[in-house]
């Protein structure tokens, strides 16, 4: 794992709106041709969300070209649930602190926790954990699109840009 740069994560953050409260639909940028909505209903939201964030990760990995490198930030709000991270960056925008890390893609199995958000350093797509719910949101191109919504793992459904700052 190595730091996470600032530069690395402000694409994600430039769709804030600073003072407002955080939507989590807002650090998926505009231009991707799709997004979606994952969710399971298992007990125990929190174990759920990293088991939607692992498939997700398995199912997009073919669909960048930088899986070996790939940005991830937790909020800090999982407080004492925080992966133990060597030498993590502290990042703070709009009222959120998060510690960010570098990686493999599928370093992601190795997280006790999800993470608040992840994508690859190309940019291919990102996804995004929305806190204290079994909701991981996803921005991407439409053939992985194509293949998350034929998997019947999780519940999956698109949605329109729009509908994510509800």
């Amino acid at each position: 794992m190595r730091r996470v740069q600032q530069e690395e994560v402000s694409w994600v953050t430039q769709g804030l709106h600073n003072g407002h409260a955080i939507r989590f639909g807002s650090f998926l940028p505009a231009g991707f041709a799709e997004y979606l909505r994952a969710s399971t209903t298992m007990p125990r939201p929190k174990i759920a969300l990293i088991q939607v964030h692992e498939w997700l990760a398995r199912s997009l990995q073919d669909y960048t070209t930088t899986a070996k490198d790939c940005v991830f930030l937790f909020s800090c709000s999982w407080g004492s649930l925080l992966p133990d991270l060597e030498d993590p960056t502290h990042i703070r925008f709009d009222g959120m602190e998060c510690l960010g890390v570098a990686g493999d893609l599928m370093q992601i199995e190795e997280f006790s926790v999800a993470p608040t958000l992840f994508w690859p350093k190309d940019r291919a797509w990102l996804v995004v954990c929305v806190l204290d719910t079994d909701v991981a949101l996803a921005a991407c191109e439409r053939q992985p699109a194509e293949i998350l919504l034929a998997d019947q793992t999780f519940d999956i459904r698109r949605v329109s840009r729009e509908e994510l700052f509800e």
